[in-house]
């Protein structure tokens, strides 16, 4: 039990941790009522899951067969209902909507009951920082959880290259830094390539932690097209494109790019593949339309 709780306690103080950066959105957006609400709610999560983590420091916590597929299970259930919480209590939502924006949020769901012209750009971005953080929790799900289980295609051997430990689940944040250290390292660089592609910053941050959370969140009303021009579409693709990769695909390229593209020749297959499929897409599109560009039919098929 205080190995559950202790998982738990972990993830809410990450997901009220992040409040922090959309409640300078709210400061530069000069809406301060909202940032010392945000600041409030953020500041009161983060204090109670330290309150738990330090009532339980000291004692034995680490998770069996069982009780590790217990604690994912409680965290998949609660943590949404202490999101919700927020979007309650930020966003003005319904209890009802509220738990349905956190649930779409935290299992990177594209599905939204905000009203994105009159939803201040730090509600967005919390929203969006939840999508992200969603994306990273199932990443931990299966390296500590279903991996030691025989579940979701990684083996326990394989398991053994991040945390050193094929068959216990462990709750270590040393290993839990690494897999962040990785994901953060790749939102950046979409980040980058999207403010290269012209996008503002704020929206190119929401979309880099979209594309590699896989989700489906647009802060924005409208398409894609109508916000970000061929050579930003073509950057979201690719981050896209990264954030299905393996966990273990992600850290060896991001380490070594040619030698991981040599030792896994199924990757330019697959890459192909796509590319192939959205050129005759694209063709197909223009075709039907008249005879228009190719270059941004390609980036939206893409």
């Amino acid at each position: 039990m205080l190995g559950l709780l202790h998982v738990l306690a972990i993830a809410a103080a990450g997901l009220f941790a992040l409040i922090v950066p959309a409640v300078l959105f709210a400061i530069a957006d000069g809406m301060r009522d909202l940032a010392l609400s945000m600041l409030l709610v953020g500041a009161m999560g983060v204090f109670a899951s330290l309150m738990v983590l330090g009532a339980i420091a000291g004692f034995q916590r680490r998770l069996g067969r069982a009780s590790g597929y217990l604690a994912l299970v409680a965290v998949w259930v609660l943590l949404p209902m202490i999101a919700a919480v927020s979007f309650k209590t930020l966003a003005g939502l319904s209890w009802i909507d509220a738990w349905f924006e956190a649930v779409a949020a935290l299992t990177t769901s594209g599905s939204s009951v905000l009203i994105r012209e009159t939803t201040p750009q730090a509600i967005l971005f919390w929203r969006a920082s939840i999508e992200w953080y969603g994306g990273f929790l199932i990443l931990v799900s299966i390296i500590h959880v279903l991996a030691p289980g025989g579940f979701g295609g990684l083996p326990a051997g394989d398991r053994r290259i991040i945390t050193g430990h094929a068959s216990e689940m462990t709750v270590d944040l040393g290993d839990f830094r690494q897999i962040l250290g990785y994901y953060m390292l790749m939102t950046f660089i979409v980040f980058v390539g999207l403010m290269v592609a012209g996008l503002a910053g704020p929206l190119a941050m929401m979309l880099s932690m979209m594309a590699i959370a896989t989700g489906g969140f647009l802060p924005f009303e409208g398409a894609l097209e109508n916000h970000a021009g061929p050579l930003a579409q073509l950057m979201l693709a690719a981050g896209l494109l990264l954030g299905t990769f393996s966990v273990f695909w992600r850290r060896r390229l991001l380490r070594s790019p040619r030698q991981f593209f040599l030792a896994n020749p199924e990757v330019i297959i697959v890459s192909a593949g796509v590319v192939l499929v959205a050129t005759l897409f694209a063709a197909r599109l223009a075709a039907v339309s008249g005879g228009a560009a190719l270059g941004p039919i390609m980036a939206e098929s893409l």
